[in-house]
């Protein structure tokens, strides 16, 4: 599957959560992404985020990496506690968002940008 993270369909999600396949760690990594990019909008650190779901650090690990499907009763429970969309984690959609999430998610990206405009410039060389 080569599409965009944000251009994954319903159809091309695959099922259940646990080890990814070969075939779907790409949609695996593009919901590490999102959950990442969570974070930041949070402001909240992983382990933060595991202790308020009450799972080990490990599996967030795992989801933010792609290693593991993100399992969905745990979205279920990212969605009520901080207004992510099911549709923003899994496909990148976030015409569902809850407005206060929806407005960290767009700070959180212009922080981002910011950053790495910041990185990207030329850095004066030091003469000894």
């Amino acid at each position: 599957m080569s599409v965009a993270p944000d251009q994954v369909t319903y159809s091309q999600l695959p099922a259940g959560g646990g080890v990814v396949a070969k075939e779907n760690k790409e949609f695996a990594l593009a919901v590490g992404a999102r959950l990442r990019l969570l974070e930041k909008a949070l402001g909240l650190s992983g382990t933060e985020i595991c202790r308020e779901l009450g799972i080990p650090d490990a599996n967030w690990s795992a989801y933010k990496m792609g290693d593991n499907l993100l399992r969905p009763h745990i979205a279920m429970e990212l969605k009520q506690r901080y207004g992510c969309a099911l549709d923003w984690l899994y496909v990148g959609d976030e015409t569902h968002n809850a407005p206060p999430f929806q407005a960290a998610l767009v700070a959180a990206r212009r922080q981002q940008a910011a950053h790495e405009r910041e990185r990207a410039k030329p850095r004066p060389v030091r003469r000894a």
